[in-house]
């Protein structure tokens, strides 16, 4: 397992509401996370508290989670690393077309017996 130089420690923190223990995390990064008792991912203890060394397993392991449920943050600043925040655009409700609020028709195509209107 070889280090990225280029990071500070860094510490994993899992969302227990959206985790669903699939165990993608402790395949890919198994001396970083574990699944614990209950069947949901945990951090090992150093990836848990003072924080320790990102890897690139622990880089993937973040990157793959099926539902996105591992973020890592600095140890030594509290923010998050990855995955970035992004957050969604804002598009003012004039702009907004029917099709995309979700109605009828949201695919763009019609039934071939349907006249036009």
């Amino acid at each position: 397992m070889t280090g990225r130089a280029d990071t500070e420690p860094v510490i994993v923190r899992v969302d227990r509401d959206r985790c669903i223990g699939s165990g993608m995390c402790a395949l890919s990064a198994p001396d970083s996370l574990a699944l614990g008792a209950d069947g949901l991912a945990a951090p090992l203890a150093a990836f848990a508290d003072g924080g320790a060394e990102l890897t690139d397993e622990l880089a993937e392991a973040v990157d793959f989670c099926p539902v996105e449920a591992l973020t890592l943050h600095s140890a030594r600043g509290g923010y998050r690393i990855d995955p970035a925040e992004c957050p969604a655009p804002v598009v003012p409700a004039a702009r907004r077309s029917p099709r995309a609020a979700g109605g009828a028709g949201t695919t763009g195509h019609r039934a071939p017996d349907t006249p036009d209107r």
